[in-house]
């Protein structure tokens, strides 16, 4: 880096940086500063900063700013720095590690070669290695900075002149028995500072306290044979070099049994399948846990071990899927589902959410109303949580009990006029039917009433007959309490003994304007789509206009007031 002077009239370019660059520091490190990413010219050369034997910086902080050397400022995006360091270490086994965002490598020969080395494009991540020091040492650590984010740190622990090494981690199994756990790595060697050939020793204990020889196991990594009993044991690997003996620290293994099918639903009841993992994690099966048809749930914790009827799992991070089979009193009913994070709810086996908030935020409610229930329902509530505080809730209402479930209501032309037929399966407060009568769906006549069962859970057959029909007609009934509160039923549609309820769609082939005639029907929706059966219009049966439409051949088809639907090709000329 060069700077800009001004003398006189005249300009010229001095070196920031300047003196030895090779230097090292007695017991701590000197940083020779050079900009540019991984560049350590001379005439990148701005400047020296200085750090303690361990150290971590992160410059001026920011990706975008500049720091102080002894003579120049340094832009902290892209740069270098060489750190040189003597230093004398009593003999034995030091733990190192470096860290670096981005490139960090580190030479105990002045740089000759690297013994620990991350020397790449990457976040800020340490990397860790165990080595045997004994004398003077000219350490280099060597950083680069290639955009972003700067970071840097040493450590170097003295941990013995004898050193037992590193062994894998605990292991808390999940599965079915027979168990059998992951072999136990060895992480790091052990290591004795006079250079004696380690033998090692593995021991297991149940109270990791006294220690018992296993048999057979004396090479640097074990592997328990299948058939692990399950219950928690511990282990460790004993290593003797030199007339010493050193131990690693101990792990634990620990096994629990899976329960539950993860399909069963609960009777009334819910079932929880949990899941270890976060949003639609379903692979990582542990267990079940049970709740009543109403609750809030909070897991015991925000971050916690928290158990199923088979193994535990934490609660900072897994999903439950809930499932309950319970039966619905003829009724409409509000559902209320609350959670952090996400939480979904079905009624038809999870096939469609009729609540979904399915995302990460804090505790939430959502309220879904359901129109009508009658009979049992499969009932799924999904849940999961990604961090921070946990609880899933569920609640029901039933908003207003329907007094009649109709098992059918029919209508047929008979020699005497037309024979409505209906039955219920359920009625409350039932005082009467009023028979209703209409050729438009607009207008209607009130043909005489049939009376109700009261309160009943079993099966009523009515019947009604129209002895004045002999056009087309629709029908609906008009359910009373004996309160005075009545519901109107669906419609049904008989034709007239002239009409056959044929559907007439002209011009066709069509030039712009079609007209659409439905014997004795009143149609209320008329749908175009193309032959992939993507929707074109939907709409009313008036002004349809289709002097736009693309030549070719559409499908038409029109409801009329009973829901009943036709067909027909439609061709645009």
């Amino acid at each position: 880096m060069a700077v800009l002077l001004g003398i006189a009239s005249h300009l010229i370019w001095a070196q920031c940086g300047s003196g030895s660059e090779t230097v090292y520091g007695s017991g701590s490190w000197i940083g020779y500063v050079y900009e540019g990413s991984n560049t350590f010219t001379t005439a990148n050369f701005s400047g020296r900063i200085y750090e303690s034997e361990n150290f971590d910086s992160s410059f001026c902080g920011s990706a975008d700013c500049d720091f102080a050397t002894d003579a120049c400022n340094v832009n902290a995006n892209t740069f270098s720095v060489r750190y040189r360091m003597n230093q004398t270490y009593a003999a034995g086994v030091y733990g190192i590690t470096i860290g670096g965002d981005d490139g960090v490598r580190l030479s105990l020969d002045g740089g000759s070669t690297y013994v620990i080395s991350d020397y790449s494009n990457h976040s800020y991540r340490t990397t860790y290695d165990e080595i045997v020091l004994n004398g003077n040492y000219d350490l280099v650590l060597d950083y680069y900075e290639d955009g972003g984010d700067s970071r840097v740190s040493i450590d170097i622990t003295f941990l013995g002149t004898h050193w037992g090494g590193r062994i894998g981690s605990d292991q808390m199994i999940c599965a079915v028995a027979p168990f059998d756990p992951d072999a136990f790595t060895s992480q790091f060697p052990a290591q004795f500072s006079d250079g004696s050939t380690a033998s090692y020793q593995w021991q297991s204990s149940s109270d990791n306290s006294t220690w018992s020889d296993i048999s057979g196991a004396t090479f640097a990594t074990y592997d328990i044979p299948s058939g692990f009993a399950g219950t928690l044991t511990y282990y460790r690997r004993q290593a003797t070099g030199g007339g010493n003996t050193v131990n690693t620290s101990s792990l634990s293994v620990y096994a629990q049994e899976q329960q539950g099918d993860e399909t069963s639903y609960g009777s009334e009841s819910w079932i929880g399948y949990v899941y270890a993992g976060g949003a639609d994690n379903y692979t990582d099966y542990r267990g079940e846990v049970f709740e009543s048809e109403t609750f809030d749930e909070g897991f015991g914790g925000d971050n916690v071990i928290s158990s199923t009827s088979g193994c535990d799992f934490q609660t900072e991070n897994f999903t439950v899927r809930f499932k309950m089979q319970k039966n619905f009193d003829f009724g409409e009913y509000d559902f209320t589902v609350g959670g952090d994070d996400g939480y979904r709810l079905s009624i038809d086996g999870g096939a469609t959410w009729i609540v979904d908030n399915y995302g990460y935020h804090g505790y939430a409610t959502t309220t879904s109303a359901v129109q009508v229930l009658d009979g049992t329902y499969n009932l799924v509530l999904e849940y999961f949580e990604g961090g921070g505080q946990n609880r899933v809730t569920f609640d029901y209402n039933l908003i207003r009990p329907l007094p009649v479930s109709y098992l059918f209501f029919n209508a047929e032309r008979v020699a005497a006029g037309v024979k409505l037929q209906w039955a219920t399966v359920t009625e409350k407060n039932n005082d009467y039917f009023e028979v209703l009568k209409s050729t438009d769906g607009l207008k209607w006549k009130s043909l005489g009433q049939v009376d109700g069962n009261g309160t009943t859970n079993e099966k009523q057959d009515y019947q009604f007959v129209d002895y004045e029909s002999s056009n087309a007609v629709y029908y609906q009934l008009n359910q009373v309490d004996y309160d005075g509160q009545s519901e109107l039923s669906k419609f049904v549609f008989v034709g007239s003994n002239q009409q056959t309820g044929s559907l007439k769609v002209y011009p066709n082939p069509v030039i712009d304007h079609v007209d659409i005639e439905w014997s004795g029907r009143v149609v209320t929706e008329v749908l175009l789509m193309n032959l992939f059966g993507q929707e074109i219009y939907r709409g009313g049966v008036s002004g349809l206009d289709f002097s736009d439409l693309t030549r070719g051949v559409y499908m038409l088809k029109v409801s009329d007031l009973s829901g009943e639907e036709r067909l027909s090709k439609l061709v645009k000329q």
